[in-house]
């Protein structure tokens, strides 16, 4: 009550003519959103010039309308679904990495090429594997970056921690299980465009590796034991939480190889 009020006397005020807005980022890594939903209905009833831009809401937003009978109106209309970047868009980021170098080292094409794949249109991911790429380039006074190097580039990022957080994740997923690894990483490759995995794909690659229980290790991903990345949608449909930690999961080496 104390927030609603503050932010309807700010919405108020001659310094916010058109009411005021709230930017919460990265919503879905709030562990527990229990009671958003009609908190956000009472500001919307008690403080109408007050509105709400969450990011990275994807698959919470049905949980969120759940959490209150006419939540699902504040919604209506107003889900923007950000498509990740396209090629060209992750190409000029390459370019003007070049740029800001003088193209003293440039990636080839192959090498722009591999980026692209492996970024899966997430910019943060290119710019991982951009920046271990140039350095390990600079360090050895190479001009050119290639495919084969960007490959290299990967196994380093593994092997030394390049990213702490999804390193992390990633081994909680896993916990030293290489079953568990050839799960998750079978679930990764098994993602459709609309982001859900169907089970019976999935669990034929987990078989033809020697899986023989898939569905044991699929209930242990979903468990906050294991970094609940992975979320039942309904009935042998699954997706990941967050499509970062996805990509991750199809860039980084087995860690059991």
């Amino acid at each position: 009550m104390v927030f609603t009020n503050i932010a309807h006397a700010i919405a108020e005020g001659a310094g916010a003519a058109d009411g005021l807005l709230v930017i919460i980022d990265e919503f879905d890594q709030i562990d527990d959103p229990t009671g958003f939903g009609p908190f956000l209905k009472s500001v919307a009833t008690n403080a109408p010039k007050v509105r709400f831009c969450l990011v990275g809401v994807a698959h919470d937003i049905q949980r969120l309308m759940q959490q209150h009978e006419s939540s699902d109106r504040l919604f209506a209309g107003a889900v923007v679904q950000v498509p990740g970047m396209s090629r060209d868009e992750l190409l000029e980021i390459i370019d003007i990495a070049e740029r800001s170098i003088s193209s003293a080292i440039i990636f080839n094409e192959s090498a722009r090429d591999r980026l692209v794949q492996l970024a899966n249109g997430h910019p943060y991911m290119l710019h991982l594997l951009g920046k271990f790429a140039l350095r390990a380039a600079h360090q050895h006074k190479a001009k050119f970056i290639t495919d084969e190097d960007i490959l290299g580039t990967i196994q380093r990022i593994a092997e030394r921690g390049g990213d702490p957080a999804l390193e992390g994740r990633y081994k909680r997923a896993i916990a030293s299980s290489e079953q568990r690894e050839i799960v998750l990483r079978s679930l990764a490759l098994g993602v459709g465009e609309d982001g859900e995995v169907h089970t019976t794909d999935a669990y034929k690659r987990c078989l033809e590796q020697g899986v023989e229980n898939p569905s044991q290790y699929v209930g242990n991903l979903v468990t906050q034991d294991y970094g609940a990345e992975i979320e039942k949608v309904r009935e042998r449909f699954y997706r990941f939480r967050d499509s970062l930690f996805h990509t991750y999961v199809l860039v980084r080496p087995p860690y059991h190889s």
